[in-house]
């Protein structure tokens, strides 16, 4: 029985750095990192210098995290020519201060009108940002009871509204 513990052991010692060396994640080189710079330019986006970029390899594809676009902050994938497979929305803004997508005045009349009833008014320093497509985010709403950050659907109702 311990000699059975021991091979088992032993395989499993001898698989593991195959297995981890196998789905691991290339870091992209900077020739790499130019071509994708230029493939993703085409849709307003561009590469910082701490812009991870990584070759994922068992699926054949570029993963590159947190990019600024002129829209927001995405994720985008893109196969081994470079060509832009998906985009994913990961929000307005960044810890690098990306621009946040803010809402329109028709938009802003429309919340500002619902806020109205509650005895509440837009912080006009915060504007209102559009988390996503249908979700949008007010910091520091001045209320009749206190200040609040409320996110509202598009819809214009109130799905949070948590004191500040």
């Amino acid at each position: 029985m311990t000699r059975i513990a021991a091979a088992i052991a032993a395989i499993a010692l001898v698989a593991t750095p195959v297995f981890a060396q196998h789905v691991a994640e290339i870091e992209a080189t900077d020739e790499q990192r130019t071509l994708i710079d230029a493939a993703i330019g085409v849709f307003g986006c561009e590469l910082r210098e701490d812009t991870i970029v990584e070759w994922e390899e068992d699926a054949g594809i570029f993963e590159v995290d947190d990019t600024i676009c002129a829209f927001g902050q995405y994720d985008i994938k893109l196969d081994a020519d470079y060509n832009i497979r998906s985009l994913t929305f990961d929000g307005p803004i960044d810890a690098m201060g990306a621009p946040a997508i803010m809402a329109t005045p028709a938009e802003i009349e429309a919340i500002a009108a619902v806020l109205s009833h509650l005895g509440c008014e837009i912080n006009p320093e915060a504007g209102v940002e559009k988390e996503t497509a249908d979700m949008y985010e007010l910091d520091d709403v001045a209320c009749s009871n206190g200040q609040f950050d409320i996110k509202m659907d598009g819809f214009f109702t109130i799905m949070t509204m948590t004191r500040d």
